[in-house]
């Protein structure tokens, strides 16, 4: 909760400060899903808390949420521009990889068709 608070408050100075700047570089972005993720997170462990514990199902979102932890690492990278630039290329490659996979499914949904 506390790095929550802390990265809600340094986006919201951010946001403030820089105005539609923010928004500019996906970083912010990050950082603005990063916060968001949090507070959701929050928000289902104070319901499952006041409701009991929930179900199964609520408890594997939970943990799911406590999951996208980690991208509170990339938060990180800023502070080196050489780690930066690595993982932004690093996301435009996987986003080719992507492209490639789904050519790869489509040939072979139409072999399967096919027989």
């Amino acid at each position: 909760v506390y790095f929550t608070i802390a990265f809600s408050v340094e986006a919201a100075i951010k946001v403030v400060s820089q105005g539609r700047r923010y928004f500019a570089s996906w970083w912010n972005w990050l950082d603005v899903l990063v916060v968001l993720l949090g507070w959701l997170e929050v928000a289902v462990s104070a319901v499952m808390v006041e409701g009991g514990g929930g179900s199964f199902e609520a408890g594997r979102s939970l943990s799911v949420l406590r999951a996208t932890r980690t991208l509170r690492a990339l938060r990180g990278l800023r502070a080196v521009p050489e780690l930066q630039s690595i993982t932004e290329s690093l996301f435009l490659a996987v986003r080719g990889v992507g492209n490639v996979l789904l050519l790869l499914a489509m040939v072979f949904f139409i072999f399967g068709i096919v027989g």
